[in-house]
């Protein structure tokens, strides 16, 4: 592409194929919306600039919240490790190719790409070959990550590095349509926050020696991760990649982790082919929280492990502490192993006579077994504004002539009644809490 042409009329028609390249991502980024106020720099062949390095530093410059810039990237290879350092994506920037499978942009070690917030990646391949990450947020450790959005975007990675490395607290991270294939790490969310993942795919692959391969990892405290949609796991649609010889983890929460994972219609299946290497861990979640707090609640999920030359035992979903796995019509199965859950196992909770006066509170609902063989006691239903839609299954499954009684506290009844009484063996009752009442269902 030597010949010359007319700037306004290849910028005019630049910008409409970064409005058709939105529209194709299905999400889009406030910032390339934002077309009367947003300023537009071209990259590569035909270009105004040679590099992306060269166009972001101009968009540094000038980029505002009421001016944003796109970089818009024309179709070739980008090979930024010549470049020899980390590049940073500046606020109120959106980098945005004709299409990822136009784009791409070669990475490795230290020439990662950073970002901190009010920015957006869309129609890009990224390949990352190290043990750091790809895409990091925040990489000197000490800014909040704020509105960044990853949409149509894949990444590769070769070696024990991540995707994308979310380095500090995240206010709103959004990834549409992300496609991960890693050896190491899809997602680390390494101090906490808020991340939103629709319809992305994170596949674990390669001989990486590593400890293990993991899809989303989560050792932060208070780390929020919603994902509707898509895949997590090895094996079983991404052809000519050999399943790992290491651990697999589908989804990992560290044992200092205190959120919540809300897993809505995700498919995952985590299989070891180690041909006899004795790595044991195969799960497609593995919650090691410390504290109750800790929550995984799967939706309309279906989720496998298995091993490959049934050596170790793999088991779907795995609690090491009181963290619980919660399951709403969702199917959970494995292949040479049993489903080894541990803890409050998937929000199943017992009580006895040692428990009487206890109050039962948000992190209680689930299945709550009831044994009263050696005496009465009491339970009592906490009054919290936190219990909205909580769902509580309680059965005495004991035989004793023993009475169990649950009680409300404050002004919140059970229908009215301020106790109801649970008096012979396999008797239940489920409260739904609403509006400040607990109903019977």
């Amino acid at each position: 592409m030597n010949e010359t042409c007319d700037f306004s009329r290849r910028k005019a028609f630049t910008s409409l194929a970064v409005g058709a390249s939105a529209v194709m991502a299905g999400a889009v980024s406030s910032v390339a919306m934002a077309d009367t106020a947003s300023r537009l720099l071209t990259v590569g062949d035909g270009g105004e600039f040679p590099t992306i390095q060269d166009a972001l530093a101009v968009a540094a410059a000038g980029a505002t919240a009421t001016s944003p810039f796109t970089v818009f990237v024309l179709p070739g290879v980008y090979d930024l490790r010549t470049f020899g350092r980390s590049i940073t994506l500046p606020q109120w920037v959106t980098l945005v190719g004709t299409h990822r499978k136009a784009v791409e942009i070669w990475l490795a070690d230290d020439v990662f790409l950073g970002f901190t917030r009010n920015a957006a990646i869309s129609e890009i391949t990224f390949r990352y070959r190290g043990n750091r990450a790809a895409l990091i947020g925040n990489p000197s450790g000490y800014q909040v990550i704020e509105n960044f959005e990853l949409s149509r975007v894949t990444v590769y990675v070769e070696g024990s590095g991540a995707a994308v490395d979310l380095n500090y607290w995240v206010n709103n991270a959004f990834f549409y349509d992300l496609h991960v294939i890693t050896e190491g790490i899809g997602i680390r969310v390494s101090r906490g926050g808020l991340i939103w993942a629709y319809n992305s795919y994170v596949a674990l692959v390669g001989t990486n020696t590593g400890t293990y391969h993991c899809g989303y990892y989560l050792p932060a405290k208070t780390s929020r991760l919603w994902v509707y949609g898509g895949f997590v796991g090895t094996g079983y649609g991404y052809p000519n990649v050999s399943d790992p010889d290491q651990d697999v983890i589908g989804i990992y929460c560290g044992p200092t982790w205190n959120g919540r994972v809300h897993l809505d219609g995700v498919w995952s299946i985590c299989r070891n082919d180690n041909g006899g290497s004795g790595h044991s861990v195969i799960n497609c979640v593995r919650n090691e929280s410390s504290t109750n707090l800790g929550i995984v609640r799967a939706f309309g999920c279906y989720m496998q492990a298995e091993s490959g030359d049934e050596l170790v035992t793999p088991a779907t979903i795995v609690n090491t502490g009181p963290g619980r796995f919660e399951t709403h019509g969702s199917r959970i199965r494995e292949f040479g192993g049993t489903q080894a859950y541990g803890g409050s196992q998937t929000g199943v909770s017992r009580y006895s006579k040692a428990d009487d006066g206890s109050i039962l509170k948000q992190e209680s609902g689930g299945l709550i077994l009831l044994d009263a063989s050696a005496g009465p006691f009491v339970l009592s239903m906490g009054s919290d504004w936190s219990l909205e839609g909580e769902l509580y299954i309680f059965k005495k499954v004991d035989a004793s002539p023993n009475t169990i009684t649950i009680q409300t506290g404050g002004k919140w009844t059970i229908e009215g009644r301020s106790r109801i009484q649970l008096t012979r063996q396999y008797q239940s009752v489920t409260l739904r809490i609403a509006a400040n009442t607990f109903w019977v269902t």
